[in-house]
C-alpha cells in the first residue's frame, strides 16, 4: 500500500475533527495535534484553517463527480450505434 503524504493526512484528520466538533470548534492547533505535527509544520502545507477545509470540499467534489460518472446509467438512445 502506498504511503500517504502529510497533506492527505492533514485533510483526513481535519475532516474527522470537523465532524466531531464543527468548523468553529476546530483550530489549526487541534488539527496539527491530530496529525502529530507542529502547528508551524502544518502551515507549510496550508496557509490556514479555511484553506484546509476548502481543500476538503474540493476533494469531496471530485469524489462525488467520479462516483456520479461511474454510476451514470445511459438514457434511452445514448450509446446506441447508428444504423
Amino acid at each position: 500500500m502506498p504511503r500517504r503524504n502529510t497533506k492527505e493526512i492533514i485533510l483526513e484528520r481535519a475532516l474527522g475533527k470537523e465532524a466531531q466538533r464543527g468548523y468553529a470548534g476546530v483550530s489549526v492547533r487541534d488539527i496539527a495535534a491530530a496529525v502529530g505535527i507542529r502547528e508551524s509544520s502544518l502551515y507549510k502545507h496550508f496557509p490556514g484553517k479555511r484553506a484546509i477545509f476548502d481543500a476538503i470540499v474540493e476533494e469531496m467534489r471530485g469524489r462525488y463527480a467520479s462516483a456520479e460518472r461511474a454510476l451514470r446509467v445511459p438514457q434511452a438512445g445514448e450509446g446506441d450505434l447508428a444504423a
